[in-house]
This record gives C-alpha cells, sequence and structure tokens, in this order.
C-alpha cells in the first residue's frame, strides 16, 4: 500500500479541521439535515463509509506493515474521531449508518480498530484516542433513543466488551478525569440499558453481562470508584434483584449513576417503520411472547416486523430449546 507523505500531510490537517468542525452540533446538524447541502452533493451515508474506511487501514497496520505506523493518525485515528463526532451530534448521521449497516454488524464494521493486534502495533497515545472514540460512538448509540435497540440489534455490545478487553486495568492510565476514561463511558452505557426496560430485557435475553463481561469485572468495579462493586450491581440489576449502590460517600458513583440513567428512554415500537409515539403512561405495548423483547403498538406492526425481527426471535428461542415458527405476541400469526 503506497501512500506518499505529503498526501498523509494533506489528509492529517483536513481531518483535523473536519474534527474541529465536527465537535460542534451546531455545524454537524447543519451539515446533515439538508439545509447546507455538501459541495459535491455527498449523502450521509457516503460519509459514513468513507470514514469507517480507517476500519481497513488498520488491517494493514496489524498485517504487519509496520511502515504505516508513523501515519496512522492521518489514516486511522482522525477519521474514526471525526466519525464519533458526527455519531454524536446528527440523528440524520445514525440513520444513514442505520441503512449503511443493513448486512453487517456494527463489530464487523468496526471492531477491528479494538481489536487486541492492532493496539499492539500503536503508539499509547493513539490506542488511547481510538478506545475513548470507540467508547463514544458506543455511548451515542446506546443512549439515543433513535439508535439504541437497533444498535443493540447489531452487536454494540460487542464493541464495549472490545473496549474493556483492550483498555488498561487501571482507568487513570487512559484519563485523569473518570468520566472521561472508556471503561467509566462502558460502564455508563451498561447502567443506562438496565435501567431502560426493553434495552433491560435484550440483555437479559442475551445473557449478556454473564456471557461477555465477567471477563472485565475488575476493569468496570475500578472506573466506577472506590468502595462500590459495580459488577455485582449490575448483575442484580439483570437478574431482577433490588441491590443498592449509591453511597452518599462516593460522589463519583452518583454521578456515574445521573449520567447513565438520565431521564430513561421511552418504550418505542419495535417497526422501524412506526410513527406512533411511544408507549402511553399507563398503557403497554405487545411484547413477542417468542422472545419477550421486542414490543409493539399494534398487531399489524407487528406482523411487518416479523420478516426481520424472525432471525433475533428464534436464536433467543433456540437458545431455550425452542423453536419460533411465527410471530408472537399472542395474537399475531405468521407471515
Amino acid at each position: 500500500m503506497e501512500v506518499s507523505v505529503s498526501k498523509l500531510n494533506r489528509c492529517m490537517v483536513c481531518f483535523q479541521a473536519l474534527g474541529t468542525l465536527g465537535a460542534s452540533k451546531v455545524v454537524v446538524d447543519r451539515y446533515f439535515d439538508g439545509k447546507w447541502e455538501p459541495a459535491k452533493g455527498q449523502s450521509a451515508s457516503e460519509v459514513y463509509l468513507s470514514l469507517s474506511g480507517a476500519s481497513t487501514d488498520a488491517r494493514h497496520l496489524e498485517r504487519g506493515q509496520v511502515n504505516l505506523n508513523p501515519f496512522a493518525k492521518a489514516m486511522v485515528v482522525l477519521p474514526f474521531e471525526c466519525l464519533a463526532n458526527f455519531v454524536r451530534h446528527s440523528k440524520a448521521f445514525r440513520q444513514a449508518m442505520k441503512e449503511a449497516s443493513a448486512e453487517r454488524t456494527l463489530f464487523d464494521q468496526l471492531g477491528f480498530l479494538v481489536s487486541a493486534g492492532v493496539h499492539r502495533k500503536l503508539s499509547p497515545e493513539n490506542s488511547q484516542r481510538i478506545r475513548v472514540a470507540m467508547a463514544d460512538v458506543a455511548t451515542s448509540l446506546a443512549l439515543s433513543a433513535d439508535s439504541q435497540l437497533w444498535a443493540l440489534d447489531k452487536g454494540v455490545l460487542k464493541l464495549v466488551e472490545a473496549v474493556y478487553a483492550v483498555s488498561p486495568a487501571d482507568y487513570r492510565q487512559d484519563s485523569f478525569r473518570r468520566d472521561r476514561a472508556p471503561t467509566f463511558l462502558c460502564n455508563a452505557i451498561l447502567l443506562h440499558m438496565l435501567h431502560t426496560e426493553t434495552a433491560a430485557e435484550m440483555l437479559r435475553a442475551h445473557n449478556a453481562l454473564v456471557d461477555g463481561f465477567r471477563p472485565h469485572r475488575r476493569k468496570i468495579n475500578d472506573a466506577a470508584g472506590p468502595k462500590v462493586d459495580l459488577w455485582i450491581y449490575l448483575k442484580g440489576k439483570l437478574q431482577g434483584r433490588r441491590v443498592r449502590i449509591i453511597d452518599p460517600r462516593n460522589g463519583q458513583t452518583c454521578r456515574l449513576d445521573v449520567k447513565a440513567t438520565g431521564t430513561g428512554t421511552p418504550v418505542v415500537c419495535s417497526w422501524k417503520g412506526c410513527t406512533a409515539e411511544p408507549e402511553p403512561v399507563g398503557a403497554s405495548f405487545k411484547r413477542c411472547a417468542g422472545c419477550h423483547v421486542a414490543r409493539y403498538c399494534c398487531k399489524e406492526h407487528q406482523k411487518l416486523h416479523w420478516p426481520t425481527h424472525k432471525i433475533h426471535c428464534r436464536a433467543h428461542r433456540a437458545k431455550q430449546g425452542r423453536h419460533a415458527s411465527s410471530p408472537a405476541g399472542g395474537e399475531a400469526s405468521s407471515s
């Protein structure tokens, strides 16, 4: 892979400028909401695919082309930081990300950036910046109402698990501020999901914490703060038990819980074409009787969602030793 130094320098300057602009929600919104047309008419999906190409460049580094390592900042780090800014600030960009990811999981597209092989080839600074950016991407997708359930279906938890895996045991090696450490942000994702009913049900259906995060429980507790066994708390929440975490003497833990829970994400119909309001107070959307995860505002939307939902539903029921033959929710029949 031949890349000229002058071209890399130009790329670095461009991405640094784009990163500065992308840090502003106002600028990002104006670019992607259609009010400010890009010079070449590049769509949000094309921008996403271009920036996510950082994962491809990371593969070249991992395959032993060590001559590329001095240019990792221009080729991998800066483009991915721009992508993280766009995901954080733009609902339109998150929607474009969904459209561009129809047949691939998030981990398939981005997971290589947080693989152990890549991080062994990167400088400590570049490795840390990628961990922070990946945690930012996962946090934005998992805490946004318009993308949370989609992100769970597309494997955002595998990204979170990978961030824990390549993060140092002591969060202070990544950030002097606890609330900017990648492991802290990953903790916030898990806490938020366990405080959101539909997401918590999906976590339980996949047995996510027990299967994927147990090896990282020390890092989880380290980022949560002293005197707190956050792992025990997460397990208790996942199992539906009443557990206490907030210690009035521990300000870090209080801030973590407040940041993670926020105001909660409303329950919405699982069919992405639904335009109905979120589940009203005092009423409940029907659940799929197969997986007990998907929610529907009406029987018709359940039928419309079945062609795509059945894969997840059948996989869950297979774990339970049952076969999914129809969309459940009680009344709907297979479509």
